[in-house]
């Protein structure tokens, strides 16, 4: 059992202010960015952006797929000094309409290796199969993670390299449904917990 309560972010659709899916056009355009291998360079980013959202409505407060979040996520984010990159976002949806909320690009800066490796039970990625992303990357890759027993931290949203996914503390949990937030599914990562992209998808 975790000690340490850590919950991974999801995105949760509910197909009317929070789609499924949505094409967009963003101006400028924004510079490439592949979360599993780097974090986002500040420098390379406009102060601010336009997006053009091909849907009718949103009204989520943080989309996982898309990195986008209200004012009022960001509002819980800096309560908690999470570390991450916001570009303001002017959004135009279909129709011509505007949402009603205030939005941010949004990429957490923090990246964290949470898995404590003395006590999980876990298979790495082969040699062949886990060569280096990038560069100078010099982080391990897991093919599954039976057991994920969490190290301590004191980051409140991060990058968790071992799943790559963005995962949050409870603190941040509780201040996000104490405001009935919207468009984040929680995922507890304890002793039901399992990390195994391949066998997810072969499924």
């Amino acid at each position: 059992m975790n000690a340490h309560e850590f919950y991974v972010i999801e995105h949760n659709p509910d197909g009317k202010c929070t789609p499924y899916f949505f094409g967009s056009e963003c101006t400028p355009k924004l510079p490439s960015l592949h979360l599993p291998s780097e974090g986002p360079d500040p420098r390379k980013y406009a102060n601010e952006y336009s997006l053009k959202a091909k849907t009718y409505n949103f009204s989520f407060d943080f989309n996982a797929n898309e990195l986008l979040a209200s004012k009022d996520f960001i509002e819980i984010c800096k309560m908690l000094s999470v570390k991450m990159l916001i570009r303001p976002v002017k959004i135009s949806l279909y129709r011509n309409t505007t949402t009603q909320k205030l939005y941010f690009l949004f990429f957490p800066l923090a990246r964290i290796e949470l898995l404590n490796r003395d006590q999980s039970t876990y298979t790495e990625e082969s040699q062949a199969a886990s060569q280096k992303i990038s560069e100078g990357n010099d982080e391990k890759a897991y093919e599954k993670i039976d057991r994920f027993i969490t190290l301590p931290s004191k980051e409140h949203l991060f990058y968790c390299i071992e799943i790559k996914e963005i995962v949050c503390s409870s603190q941040l949990k509780e201040a996000y449904e104490k405001q009935r937030l919207t468009g984040i599914k929680f995922t507890a990562i304890n002793e039901d917990f399992r990390y195994d992209p391949w066998g997810d998808f072969c499924s």
